[in-house]
């Protein structure tokens, strides 16, 4: 081999094992985008200021057939109903935001989402009451009305979504992240919430972050999108918001009286 052979060999080499690295330090389904992170409590070094999760890319999502009915639909009823909501709910930032196309849950009265929440974890600060304050997160959101309903359950493999902690989100300063599963029809069918512990910087964050964080998360699970909105849980970055507001609860009200599916 001559000594240029060598030397555009070793340029290659050198090439690859730039991209593993990279491929390895970006988590599982993260996307890419950033949050302005929670503040840590002078005295404990504990991220105590409410914080959601980051600005457009906590949320990924990927289609999987289904053997569910096609909804229903009757467009111009439905654009109606949809610019009658206008001033009221943040419907029009989601439409910008997916592309003119809602996704949601069918009907789960009967037969609840099951939920599971990592019981417990190796990660650095874990705490054990962070399970409970992701439980009301669902509890929350379940009590707005909404035709589902979650069960907990203690086995990983029976669940529909899963929620789990991880120490940070080490692309951006997202403290939450969301994978979203919508079938052919735009029904929401399964989901996975990832929580980080900490944020970027390394601040731990405590109880009440964890569940202004999963609030957050679950409402993109339920198929909402961000807003503009500040004074809402589901705005793209934190604003110190503690509990769903009355942007919130209209938004998802209206995504669930109409079916999924393109508006255009």
């Amino acid at each position: 081999m001559t000594r240029i052979e060598l030397a555009l060999a070793a340029s290659v080499i050198a090439l690859g094992a730039f991209v593993f690295v990279q491929a390895r330090a970006v988590p599982p389904r993260a996307g890419a985008a950033s949050d302005a992170g929670p503040l840590a409590d002078s005295a404990s070094g504990r991220a105590s200021a409410p914080a959601v999760a980051g600005v457009h890319a906590d949320l990924a999502v990927d289609t999987l057939y289904s053997d569910l009915p096609a909804p229903v639909r009757d467009l111009p009823a439905i654009r109606r109903q949809l610019q009658a909501a206008d001033g009221v709910t943040y419907i029009g930032d989601m439409l910008r935001g997916s592309d003119s196309t809602l996704a949601r849950w069918p009907d789960r009265r009967q037969r609840r989402i099951r939920v599971w929440v990592q019981p417990q974890s190796l990660v650095a600060d874990w705490l054990p009451e962070y399970v409970s304050h992701a439980r009301s997160a669902f509890e929350r959101w379940e009590l707005v009305g909404l035709p589902l309903g979650f069960d907990f359950v203690a086995d990983s493999a029976a669940a529909e979504v899963h929620v789990t902690w991880v120490d940070h989100f080490a692309i951006d300063t997202r403290i939450g992240n969301t994978h979203r599963v919508h079938d052919q029809h735009w029904w929401i069918v399964d989901g996975d919430i990832a929580v980080a512990t900490h944020t970027v910087t390394g601040r731990a964050l405590a109880p009440a972050v964890i569940r202004t964080t999963t609030l957050h998360e679950v409402g993109h699970l339920l198929g909402l999108g961000h807003t503009s909105d500040t004074t809402s849980v589901m705005a793209a970055s934190s604003h110190g918001v503690t509990e769903l507001s009355g942007a919130d609860l209209a938004t998802v009200r209206l995504l669930y009286s109409i079916p999924p599916g393109s508006v255009r």
